[in-house]
């Protein structure tokens, strides 16, 4: 699959995550977040700035959501069983604030599953890399896979570092 479907996937995923949550009786408001729809140049040109500041413009959370009971929550969509460590690490960011962030994701199989950030666990990186046999990608010492660590292949794929979600660490919605 290319890099121009996922976008794509990933982009339908959020459309469809707002609208789960706008039909849902308990939301007062849901809003979509992001400078990347607003903005997508300023974005452009954050993309090699790692301070902590852009982090928190490129990897806002998708949206926000306001419950009738006055809640509010972030949320992110994932079309992917993979998060990115910068990502993950800004919702982390949100999340030791006091902020609620709800990772919502969608398996391979197409379920979709939901949890707090905090909660969401990982399957462990030698699991996944050892698949590959000598092609695996080097893991860090916190237990990220890092393309770019290693063996010359940083000339294919983005490179960025992430860990392979365990879903049976999320809920799934059965009703989405």
């Amino acid at each position: 699959m290319s890099f121009a479907d996922r976008l794509s996937g990933a982009k339908q995923f959020e459309v469809d995550v707002e609208s789960y949550l706008n039909s849902r009786k308990s939301m007062s408001a849901v809003a979509v977040n992001g400078t990347e729809h607003t903005h997508p140049d300023f974005v452009d040109r954050l993309r090699r700035n790692n301070s902590t500041e852009s982090k928190f413009v490129r990897f806002a959370p998708d949206g926000v959501c306001l419950s009738a009971s006055g809640t509010v929550t972030h949320w992110e969509a994932k079309a992917s069983k993979n998060i990115e460590k910068d990502a993950y690490e800004t919702y982390m960011k949100y999340s030791d604030m006091g902020c609620s962030v709800v990772i919502f994701a969608k398996h391979p199989s197409g379920i979709v599953y939901c949890q707090y950030v905090h909660a969401v666990g990982f399957i462990p990186s030698s699991d996944v890399v050892g698949k590959y046999g000598s092609r695996g990608h080097p893991i860090d010492e916190c237990d990220w896979i890092c393309p770019r660590m290693g063996h010359g292949d940083a000339g294919r794929g983005s490179g960025t570092s992430y860990r392979e979600i365990d879903f049976l660490s999320m809920n799934e919605v059965v009703d989405f």
